[in-house]
Parts: structure tokens; C-alpha cells; sequence
């Protein structure tokens, strides 16, 4: 492999990722309990402001914020899957950032922007699986289907919408990206 292609493949391993507790793996679905998770989310009104949103996003840990704190990149960037799918112009999605834990510990300043929000996702089981392409909806559909079959065949019930997590950034080489399906359980 190419020293380049390590590099850009490799740069992901040390953003911060939250932790998680393993419960259950069959093959490439995993059954993981995770702590409350702190985020800042913008909304994405269509597929079109993905972009926008993930610049809204940097620019508040790029001290964009009430603080003028400078604050890590984390991974996974969190998706709602209608989001990026772009079904129809009226359904709103959302992309988060994970707040750094030291930073969420000390309190994560205020967003300087309106259109970025301190949010939180629950704590809780989340099923998962992984797939390959980075926005390949047909993928994302059949992964979901077999992800939400697996849920079904445990006797686990959804609560919660589809969610995309991306730790990779696009130009990663398909067979090295690290993107997950996430579906909130109980």
C-alpha cells in the first residue's frame, strides 16, 4: 500500500470516538450499549445542505462558539438517513458532531450561530452494521433492510429513526471506510 494511501487511511484512528459496550456480534451486525452521547446538530433541509450543515458543524468547533473555543474533530460524523437520502424536498434531516467527552465534561460552550444546536443523543442499545459505499442509497437501503430483519429475528424493537455514522472522510478508499448503520433498540 501506497505510504499516502496509509496515511489518509490511517489519519481517522485518533479522533476521539465514543465508547461503547459490545453485547451481541453475528458477522457484521453488532449490538452495542452506549453512554448519552453530547452532539451539536444542524438541520439539513435537503440533500444539497449536507454540505452546508458539516460546514455550519466545523465552524463551531473551530471556535465558532460563545466560548472562541478551539475544539477536536471527532468520529462519526451522525446522519439522519432521510437526510441523506434526499426522498423529497419536504423531509428535514440532521448531522451532528460528537462534543470531545473532556470537553462535554467541562460544559461545550454555546453555539455562536443560530443554526447549530447542543443536543444529545440518549443513552441506549443501538444496533449496527456496517457498509462500504459513502452515499450509495441502495446500499444504504439493503443494509438497513438486513440490519432492521436482524432486529426483528432478536425480538428487539425499534425506537428510534435510521442513522448514518461516517468516521471516514470521502475520498477514503471504499474497502477502508468505516460507515455504519445505527438503530436505536429495546
Amino acid at each position: 500500500m501506497p505510504i499516502l494511501l496509509l496515511l489518509l487511511t490511517q489519519c481517522n484512528d485518533n479522533l476521539e470516538k465514543p465508547a461503547y459496550q459490545l453485547l451481541k456480534k453475528e458477522g457484521d451486525i453488532e449490538l452495542r450499549a452506549y453512554r448519552e452521547m453530547p452532539l451539536i446538530t444542524a438541520k439539513m433541509e435537503d440533500n444539497d445542505s449536507s454540505n452546508n450543515a458539516f460546514r455550519q458543524l466545523f465552524k463551531y468547533i473551530d471556535k465558532g462558539n460563545e466560548a472562541e473555543q478551539k475544539i477536536a474533530m471527532t468520529a462519526p460524523v451522525i446522519m439522519t438517513a432521510t437526510a441523506n437520502q434526499g426522498e423529497s424536498d419536504d423531509q428535514q434531516g440532521e448531522m451532528s458532531f460528537v462534543i470531545p467527552a473532556q470537553v462535554a465534561k467541562a460544559g461545550a460552550p454555546e453555539p455562536s450561530s443560530a443554526q447549530v444546536q447542543l443536543d444529545k443523543m440518549k443513552a441506549g442499545k443501538i444496533a449496527v452494521i456496517r457498509f462500504y459505499k459513502y452515499d450509495d442509497s441502495a446500499a444504504i437501503e439493503q443494509a438497513t433492510a438486513t440490519l432492521k430483519q436482524w432486529i426483528a429475528q432478536q425480538g428487539l424493537k425499534e425506537a428510534g429513526e435510521v442513522k448514518l455514522a461516517y468516521y471516514d472522510p470521502p475520498w477514503t478508499p471504499e474497502k477502508y471506510r468505516t460507515n455504519e448503520i445505527w438503530i436505536a433498540v429495546k
